[in-house]
């Protein structure tokens, strides 16, 4: 039996797709809460928030954590520093309603998008609308982002032991989704006349010189990259997949990887059609592997077909923690661990993160269950029942 393991140990030598003591479980949130610039809450502030104080305790004692970075270069939208008012973004409450507005200003015209939340529903307008603002956007000069990443090394140091810092960064089709409406995205992808070549070749060079920098001044040791959830099927082909995101993926990868750091992809929905590409870019993780109805890849097939290559991290769906009960949590997690535990290279862990600013004692409670069931039908080697999924 191997010796007990700081949670930092566990979770890197699951990710090098090795045995550790047990199989590592974490909550996908984070440790302490980090307030940002984003026009959007990333995390909910389970620290100080009541309806967490039980579940963060245990978490505390008895999960492992990957504490996630929010850099807040994101909100410049297009990975290039805007000088004096070539950018401003503004966020308010109306009658309790948050309300937000972008603006930037580029040597070809003005893009500006807004978010209003009413009774009514909500509005909202995309900075890029048509290609047009993709012209614009790309007249942006690329200047070289000035980023204090000071807060990131006294979270890193904060951490410790209970886990990995990882921090968050975007691919280049990232960049196009989040500033496009989504009917317009989904033409764009599939009737290209080269314009959105040159918005991802444009975004993947500025991206590509942000993550060297970040490398370079000791960002790790593990990078989440984001993105590669906009071009999977049904929306676009296999084949589109290919030229959408592993031709840039690819790359920011292998310069983490000569930076002696870790990449996961994280990719929700259908992953099936597109499990040996991704396994093609090299990544040391995979989150998070949805089953069917949320995606169309049991995590027994992807043990199969990639689970030597890379280190398989989900799959328990975040409403699952929100509305069933213990005892279906307790069968979730050990035919999660029966699927894709054995031989290493898993980290049990949800979807996604809780980003309720409260949640019910239900999903707290489901949560501790998580936790425990994880701890209980994790330890190696593992049982032989598991294995059999009995």
């Amino acid at each position: 039996m191997v010796k007990e393991l700081t949670s930092k140990e566990r979770l890197l030598r699951a990710l090098q797709l090795r045995e550790p003591d047990r199989v590592p479980v974490t909550t996908f949130f984070n440790l302490f809460h980090t307030k940002t610039e984003l026009s959007y809450t990333p995390l909910p502030d389970i620290v100080s928030e009541p309806s967490y104080n039980s579940l963060y305790e245990f978490a505390l004692e008895n999960s492992d954590f990957l504490q996630r970075h929010f850099f807040d270069t994101f909100v410049r939208r297009f990975f290039t520093e805007m000088e004096g008012n070539e950018y401003t973004h503004t966020c308010k409450v109306v009658d309790g309603k948050e309300a937000s507005e972008t603006t930037v200003i580029t040597p070809k015209g003005k893009l500006t998008s807004y978010i209003k939340r009413s009774e009514a529903g909500v509005e909202k307008k995309a900075l890029l609308e048509n290609e047009g603002d993709i012209h614009r956007a790309l007249s942006l000069p690329s200047r070289e982002i000035r980023l204090d990443l000071s807060q990131f090394f006294r979270n890193r140091e904060q951490l410790g032991d209970k886990g990995l810092m990882v921090a968050q960064i975007y691919n280049p089709l990232s960049c196009l989704y989040f500033n496009s409406n989504l009917e317009e995205y989904a033409i764009w992808l599939i009737s290209d006349n080269g314009i959105v070549k040159k918005f991802l070749d444009t975004m993947f060079e500025r991206i590509y010189h942000f993550l060297k920098h970040l490398l370079n001044s000791g960002v790790g040791p593990t990078f989440l990259i984001v993105g590669a959830e906009f071009a999977t099927p049904p929306m676009v082909s296999p084949r589109l997949f290919k030229r959408l995101v592993v031709n840039y993926d690819r790359k920011l990868i292998r310069l983490i990887h000569e930076h002696n750091c870790y990449a996961i992809i994280h990719c929700h929905g259908n992953v099936r059609e597109v499990l040996d590409d991704i396994a093609s870019m090299e990544p040391d993780g995979l989150h998070p592997i949805e089953s069917p109805p949320s995606g169309n890849c049991e995590l027994s097939e992807a043990k199969r077909r990639i689970g030597q290559k890379v280190c398989l991290i989900g799959n328990i769906q975040i409403d699952n923690l929100r509305r069933s009960k213990k005892p279906e949590i307790d069968k979730l997690c050990k035919k999660a661990i029966s699927n894709a535990g054995k031989n290493g290279g898993f980290i049990l862990c949800p979807t996604t993160g809780p980003y309720e600013k409260t949640i019910s004692k239900r999903m707290a409670d489901n949560y501790i269950q998580f936790i425990e069931s994880g701890r209980r039908y994790g330890r190696y080697p593992l049982n032989k029942y598991i294995i059999r999924g009995e």
